[in-house]
């Protein structure tokens, strides 16, 4: 656990890690301290590798906004490969929530 981290957004956090020891990077998962939200994520090299300087700040995201949609690939506002008018409940919907994914 890393106590104090940062997102791409500036937003400070808490973060769980994982060390790749191939690679020699630490991946970082970034909560919001209070709520548990995720926040974001970075990756830290901490070994030497690649010619890489430990410290180095490889990689950052952040998490700005979440949305439910309909579909598989579905962007919000009806954009993207299987964009459609949204229904009630799907039959898929509907197994789902009896517990029987699998069943359609």
């Amino acid at each position: 656990m890393v106590e104090y981290a940062k997102d791409a957004a500036g937003r400070e956090g808490i973060a769980l890690a994982h060390v790749d020891r191939k690679s020699g990077d630490r991946t970082e998962w970034i909560f919001d301290p209070t709520t548990y939200a995720c926040l974001g994520s970075r990756a830290v090299q901490v070994e030497r590798a690649y010619g890489i300087t430990p410290g180095t700040v490889i990689n950052r995201t952040a998490v700005l906004e979440r949305t439910v949609v309909d579909a598989e690939k579905q962007r919000p506002g009806g954009q993207g490969t299987h964009a459609r008018t949204p229904r009630r409940w799907s039959r898929r919907r509907r197994l789902h929530r009896r517990g029987r994914a699998g069943a359609y």
